[in-house]
């Protein structure tokens, strides 16, 4: 019964929030921000999907450097969640959600549960909007980059909400918010300056 109520809003949600878009285009600066932004998403990126563009592809020889830059982008998104937040940790409810869902019969658990589960949602739609996209960087299974993308969105947002309750413990033991920073960063230093000097005294030096 709760499930179901549950998932009708959901629905109904998802289904306002479209027709709220849909019915700002009565208004000329979102029609041509709309119109603007699909010419771009066809020209740079859907153009491609069919095949008889170029698209994006990327070099056996550079694919080893561009895995690194993503690993690297992955790890500074990590260290952010530790770094910037400066408030305790909450889960962000709707007016909407606050007002039908709070006075209903609901545990908290089952609340969190569906705060996860309405993430999940949008996690899911940004995983299938760029796994569309990915089909013109280098091509591969559908399946596999769609569940990798849900793999990387679903556990940056899982570690997000799990660090924010990890510094509102640690904030409540008395830790301040620069010393926590400090923290932080001097450990990437020296973890940083522990993997320089590994590849000083290991890795050969390149060819002339």
């Amino acid at each position: 019964m709760i499930a179901g109520a549950l998932l009708y809003y959901q629905w109904h949600w998802w289904r306002n929030r479209l027709l709220t878009r849909i019915r700002r285009l009565r208004q000329p600066k979102y029609l041509f921000g709309a119109i603007v932004g699909g010419l771009y998403f066809y020209w740079y990126i859907f153009r491609n999907l069919g095949g008889g563009g170029r698209g994006v592809r990327i070099s056996p020889q550079h694919q080893d450097v561009a895995q690194a830059v993503a690993a690297l982008i992955l790890l500074v998104m990590v260290l952010m969640a530790w770094i910037v937040p400066h408030s305790r940790a909450a889960l962000d409810f709707t007016e909407a959600e606050v007002a039908f869902l709070f006075p209903a019969p609901i545990g908290r658990k089952t609340l969190i549960h569906f705060k996860l589960l309405k993430s999940q949602s949008i996690i899911l739609f940004s995983a299938i909007f760029l796994t569309i996209i990915g089909r013109s960087w280098g091509g591969g299974n559908f399946v596999v980059r769609f569940l990798g993308w849900w793999v990387i969105f679903a556990t940056l947002s899982l570690h997000g909400i799990g660090s924010r309750f990890a510094l509102t413990m640690l904030m409540d033991r008395g830790l301040s918010n620069w010393l926590r920073r400090i923290l932080v960063l001097g450990t990437v230093l020296v973890m940083a300056a522990g993997i320089i000097l590994w590849l000083y005294y290991t890795v050969p030096p390149p060819p002339v």
